[in-house]
């Protein structure tokens, strides 16, 4: 059921397949891989290496004299067209439907964002509107495999026999113009009941299910992916729509996954859809946060953090540190959600 992808290039070397495979369980293997491709004669190759290895230094540190200069390097290759390396799985779930996770390797980030950061503060009592602080330095000490897109229309179909998203028929037929947009109107108990019939579909692990929500903190250092500006892409809302969907250029309405991919190749963390998060919601959770792997398990009752901003919503709502919640019951057309594996 579990296939090993390489980039979305199909790469046919035997020797990089065979690297892909064993980086997300060996660090010093992704560097390997970087020097592999970056001594080849293919400058397309070249660069896959050098944005692999800026990828992963910039999540070894929150700190380093040339940082600026190394996230605004990662982000001309993306825009020049150079595409993540991965490495890649494919869980498929019938003979036509699949979903895709990247590797998100361990490492370190600031959480957060800094109290000048634009669109933090929004009235004139500068009463904070998502609650993103302090920020604060948190250490994720295990990978995992984090689904490419938000789970869409069809994938939650062929898992749940039916499509519960308010453009929809509400039928396991998904009509073609909806079938890759993301699924809504999934409250976070129907997200978890997704994922454990995904991993029974799937097999579970033990005791444990293969497939589970990120937590607050996994899902940001996810979406910034070694970037510490307001979007993975820059800090300007003429980068935002380069690679999202927000009240300034969705057309109000939500548009297919796929925009743009971060460095992790992870597409659509910045608007289109709020996604779910593990996590109980806390406004203050960040003052008294453990800096190691980090979950809210104690917080607002029923309340459930949502991250990411939506199609309807203004450029702070999508930056990489906003905060939201919503009541875990609550089922809206702006909400979605993302799958994440520790295991693949």
């Amino acid at each position: 059921m579990t296939t090993i992808l390489s980039d979305p290039g199909e790469l046919d070397s035997a020797d990089i397949r065979s690297l892909l495979a064993t980086v997300p369980e060996d660090l010093f293997a992704a560097f390997v891989l970087a020097d592999y491709l970056e001594e080849q004669d293919d400058t397309a190759r070249r660069l896959q290496g050098e944005l692999l290895r800026l990828v992963y230094t910039l999540t070894r540190s929150v700190g380093g004299e040339i940082r600026t200069q190394q996230e605004e390097r990662m982000r001309t290759l993306l825009e020049q067209g150079v595409r993540p390396i991965g490495p890649y799985r494919r869980v498929a779930l019938d003979d036509e439907v699949a979903m895709d996770f990247a590797w998100v390797p361990p490492g370190v980030f600031l959480m957060g964002s800094p109290e000048d950061e634009e669109g933090r503060v929004v009235d004139e009592n500068r009463r904070p509107r998502f609650w993103e602080g302090p920020q604060h330095e948190v250490t994720l000490t295990r990978g995992f495999w984090m689904g490419t897109t938000p789970v869409t229309q069809i994938q939650y179909a062929r898992v749940m026999g039916r499509n519960p998203s308010w453009d929809s028929s509400r039928s396991a037929d998904v009509e073609a113009r909806n079938r890759e947009k993301p699924v809504q109107e999934v409250t976070w108990y129907d997200a978890v009941a997704f994922l454990r019939r995904l991993s029974k579909r799937i097999g579970e692990t033990g005791t444990e299910l293969r497939f589970r929500l990120p937590t607050e903190a996994e899902w940001e250092y996810a979406c910034r992916a070694g970037t510490t500006t307001r979007f993975w892409c820059g800090t300007s809302e003429a980068d935002l729509a380069r690679v999202g969907w927000y009240d300034g250029n969705s057309d109000f309405h939500m548009h297919a996954v796929g925009k743009a991919a971060n460095p992790l190749g992870l597409f659509d963390v910045h608007g289109n859809v709020w996604e779910w998060c593990a996590d109980l919601y806390d406004e203050k959770y960040y003052s008294r946060s453990p800096k190691t792997n980090p979950r809210c398990k104690r917080g607002e009752s029923e309340q459930r953090v949502t991250r990411g901003g939506d199609a309807w919503d203004d450029a702070a709502s999508s930056r990489s540190a906003a905060r939201n919640s919503n009541s875990a019951d609550c089922s809206h057309n702006d909400i979605s959600f993302r799958v994440v594996a520790d295991r693949l």
